[in-house]
């Protein structure tokens, strides 16, 4: 399954397109800046807080310190670790992976039921999407009580290509996108994009995470979280959940840290009882420091070129708390007080 080249190609994708973005934005009616409103109650896209199967808490593995939660509290307003997109899926549908960058932008992939082809929306931070991605002559439509375009695959004047999409104004100065693809052409399909872009609701919600980080190394900051929802045993538990980090300013709509030179901390869930232990290990150049125990396995990754990798692991590791019982997220942490 695709997880984070899912993520990175959900924000990377779009290409510059349009000659004329400001007759465009000169047309959009002021209904286009209101927010969507709606009546039903959608299913919430952050991870559910249902009761999964019992656990015992496990004892202190390693230098991964296991702590009970904190009081959730609202998100401030410039904290972007938190749960902004849910849908009111069709039936059949399922989320797939949630992605959410340090710069604000939010997504959510959605498995639709059929061979491989996936929806996928967007949420961009405000200011976060250049209108010149739509092209002239885009389909005028409307979501909710906004207005937005829809356009097809095609060329960009500068003979790069563009995905179709439903692109939409939900609020002033800030875009939503919504994506879908047909089964075996891999062709966009415009109906379910438009009927998903209606039934998404933008707010913001508890993102829960099993880990509370305290400490990264100098000059590095999180640039984004990726929550990977599926896993047949485990009904409402997220099956891994990952925060990187990196250097120096972070890169609108990029979750992943870069393969080479950020920091990555992964938890994986699992129904599978494991041996609790520590080990250390490299794996492509990177030292990697592995926390195993009853229902979960951290993984923590350094660049090679980070002086005193091993020490920095262990830093990290003895400064990082999990939630008491990985398969119920009521004991996870607010990820808004919980990262950095």
């Amino acid at each position: 399954m695709r997880t984070e080249h899912d993520l990175r190609d959900a924000f990377d994708h779009l290409a510059t397109s349009a000659p004329h973005p400001d007759d465009i934005l000169a047309n959009l009616p002021s209904t286009s800046r209101r927010p969507v409103r709606r009546g039903r109650t959608p299913m919430v896209v952050g991870v559910v807080l249902a009761t999964a199967a019992a656990a015992v808490a496990i004892p202190l593995v390693g230098q991964a310190r296991q702590s009970a939660p904190p009081v959730a509290a609202e998100p401030p307003a410039t904290n972007p670790w938190f749960t902004g997109i849910t849908v009111d899926l069709l039936p059949g549908m399922r989320y797939s992976t949630q992605g959410i960058t340090s710069t604000g932008d939010h997504s959510v992939l959605i498995d639709t039921g059929r061979p491989e082809p996936r929806c996928g929306v967007t949420r961009y931070r405000p200011g976060g999407f250049d209108v010149k991605q739509i092209p002239a002559g885009a389909t005028p439509i409307t979501v909710g009580q906004s207005r937005g375009f829809q356009y097809g695959s095609g060329k960009n004047p500068d003979g790069t290509l563009r995905q179709g999409a439903v692109v939409w104004s939900y609020a002033e100065n800030s875009w939503a996108r919504s994506e879908c693809t047909k089964p075996t052409t891999f062709e966009f399909d415009a109906g379910q994009s438009l009927e998903i872009a209606r039934r998404s609701v933008f707010g913001r919600a508890v993102l829960p995470s099993p880990l509370r980080l305290t400490y990264l190394p100098a000059g590095f900051r999180p640039t984004g979280v990726s929550v990977i929802r599926q896993d047949p045993h485990l009904a409402g538990v997220p099956k891994r959940f990952g925060v990187y980090a990196a250097k120096g300013a972070p890169v609108p709509g990029v979750v992943t840290a870069d393969k080479d030179q950020g920091i990555r901390i992964e938890y994986s869930v699992t129904s599978l009882a494991a041996p609790s232990g520590t080990t250390y290990q490299v794996v492509h150049s990177r030292p990697e420091l592995v926390v195993t125990g009853n229902g979960f396995k951290l993984v923590i990754s350094v660049p090679a070129t980070l002086a005193d990798g091993r020490a920095e692991l262990d830093k990290i590791a003895a400064n990082l708390d999990r939630a008491p019982v990985p398969t119920d997220p009521r004991t996870w942490f607010d990820a808004a007080t919980a990262l950095p």
